[in-house]
Order: C-alpha cells, then sequence, then structure tokens
C-alpha cells in the first residue's frame, strides 16, 4: 500500500476557533503531511510533532521548548523527533514561507530497516518491520548542501498536478539522508572527551543547546550565566567545552552571530545603521562600529556603499 502525501497549504488559526487539535494528530497516522505555508504574526500553542524537519524561508519560525528556542530561517533547518511537544510562533509583519516534512513511523522503519538490515534479511523478509529507529539530535542542522533534495521536494509541491509517486521517491531519499547525518552526529559525539557513550552525547545535546540559542536569540542579552541555566551546565565547565568544541568561546561566537546578521540586513535592506545596530543586539553605536571594522575593514556605513557600487 502507498501511503498518501497530504500537503496543507494554509494554517489553521487556533485564535480564530479553526484549529481542532484531535484532527491534527490523527492526520499524521497514515499520511505523511508536508506543510507549505505563508504566515505572519501567527502563535501556536503546544504541540506533539511525528518525526519531522523544519524549515522556514523569507523569515524565521521559532519552535519553543521550556526555556530553549529555535529561530529556524534560511541558514538552517530543525529536526523534531516523534514525541516531542513544542511551541511555534512567526513573529513579523512580512510573510515568512514556512516548510516542513512530517513523517510516519512506517517511513522510518522501511527506510532505516533498509539500510541497516542484513542483506539476507532484506531477500527473506522484506516488509518486516524494524524497530531500531534512531532518536536524532534535536538542533540546528545548517543548510550546508548536505540536504539538496528538500529545496527539491520544495520546488515539486508547488507545481500544480504534482506527481505523487515522485514526491514520495525524494521523501524516502530524505529520510536517507537523515540517516547519514545521524551518523555524522554520531561520529561527532564520540569525538568528545568522556568515558561514557551516555554521557558525551548528553554534553554534546547541551552544548548545541547554548550554540542554537545564541543562534536563535543572538538579539536578546545573552550572558554566560543564561547559557548555563539553559543548558544545564557549570558556567566555568560551559565555557571550557564550548571552547574546546567549536574552538571559540560563546562570547565571541556571539559577536560573531550578531556580525553576520548585521552584513545581511546592510546588504539586503535600506535600514538606517543603528536600527541594525539595535536589532543584532549590540547595546551602543560605537562597539558595533568598531567590531564591524575590525573583522570587516571598514565601518558599517561604508561596507555597504562599497558592496553595492
Amino acid at each position: 500500500m502507498t501511503l498518501p502525501i497530504k500537503v496543507i497549504e494554509s494554517f489553521p488559526d487556533p485564535a480564530a476557533g479553526k484549529y481542532d487539535e484531535n484532527r491534527w494528530y490523527r492526520q499524521h497516522d497514515n499520511a505523511i503531511v508536508i506543510i507549505n505555508c505563508q504566515s505572519k504574526n501567527i502563535f501556536y500553542p503546544r504541540h506533539w510533532t511525528p518525526l519531522s524537519v523544519k524549515c522556514a524561508f523569507q523569515g524565521t519560525e521559532h519552535y519553543h521548548f521550556e526555556k530553549h528556542a529555535f529561530g529556524v530561517s534560511d541558514k538552517s533547518f530543525l529536526i523534531l523527533n516523534e514525541g516531542s511537544e513544542y511551541r511555534s510562533s512567526i513573529r513579523s509583519e512580512t510573510l515568512t514561507h514556512s516548510f516542513s516534512i512530517n513523517f510516519t513511523a512506517r517511513n522510518i522503519t522501511d527506510v532505516y530497516g533498509g539500510i541497516f538490515s542484513h542483506g539476507n534479511r532484506q531477500l527473506d523478509d522484506p516488509f518486516n518491520n524494524y524497530d531500531g529507529s534512531p532518536r536524532f539530535v534535536e538542533k540546528l542542522y545548517p543548510h550546508d548542501g548536505t540536504f539538496p533534495r528538500l529545496p527539491a521536494i520544495r520546488k515539486l509541491v508547488q507545481q500544480k498536478g504534482v506527481d505523487q509517486a515522485c514526491l514520495l521517491e525524494q521523501i524516502y531519499f530524505v529520510l536517507g539522508d537523515m540517516i547519514l547525518l545521524y551518523n555524522q552526529t554520531s561520529a561527532e559525539i564520540d569525538e568528545l572527551k568522556a568515558k561514557k557513550r551516555a554521557t558525551r552525547e548528553e554534553l554534546y545535546k547541551r552544548l548545541y543547546k547554548a550554540k542554537d540559542f545564541m543562534d536563535s536569540c543572538y538579539q536578546a542579552d545573552v550572558s554566560l550565566q543564561t547559557l548555563a541555566e539553559i543548558s544545564l551546565l557549570n558556567s566555568f565547565y560551559l565555557l571550557r567545552q564550548f571552547k574546546n568544541v567549536f574552538k571559540v568561546t560563546p562570547r565571541q561566537y556571539l559577536i560573531k552571530r550578531r556580525l553576520s546578521k548585521a552584513t545581511d540586513l546592510l546588504l539586503t535592506t535600506d535600514l538606517p545603521i543603528d536600527v541594525i545596530r539595535d536589532q543584532v543586539g549590540f547595546s551602543d553605536i560605537s562597539s558595533f562600529c568598531k567590531l564591524f571594522k575590525r573583522v570587516y575593514r571598514y565601518p558599517p556605513g561604508i561596507f555597504r556603499e562599497k558592496a553595492r557600487r
């Protein structure tokens, strides 16, 4: 039996009384659900998810878990495991394109079993379910070309009369890419210095909680103590381990992230320099301009002028 693919092209608005939580859950039982919507200034209360890949384009969609938050944008996507619960929001006056693929349990067992089952077993009993599905590290993954089929699926979905068989093939290939990404992440975990595998994995997750928070909330007043509370690590231990893994301190990473966003705004908008300074989280114009010039050779205004010539 071929699993149906359901494409949702408009968000139901819970504030308008159109959101049926039970119906939302049921539609994921036997169908792959693709969300392909454009929205602005929308909020969803806490809800459940199947295994899913969350993307956003032309803006940022925020996913909230207790104290932690992920900002999904053109630069990164988020993987959530089945059973995770989160709140989500788009806080923008302009439309943000939200694109997610929600998989079924059958997808996962098919692909994971096809990769890791012994060849003889696949020949003798190819439709036997494999129950060793992985639990992914829930973090931001960069759009760095390792998932080329995500934009391909997005293009397919936007076509009228899309070939469902072709779409299903691409979705299975994405799941295969996710398994490879899982293995890559597992190898990164094993590079950490801790005797027990469980300790290495937990440390990896907590360090990425700090990193992802800075990527998502760079404009906020982020202190080492704040990051320690989010990652549930001692402040000095976090500082030391973050430097070991990412080769910079949390403060250095935060400054780099803020300056990177500032360059994006300088190149893609006509916002005044002081507005950009405020939006990326610098407290005063002088320190912002000095740091920017140190990294990019020119102060922000001249950098913008040269880039536009």
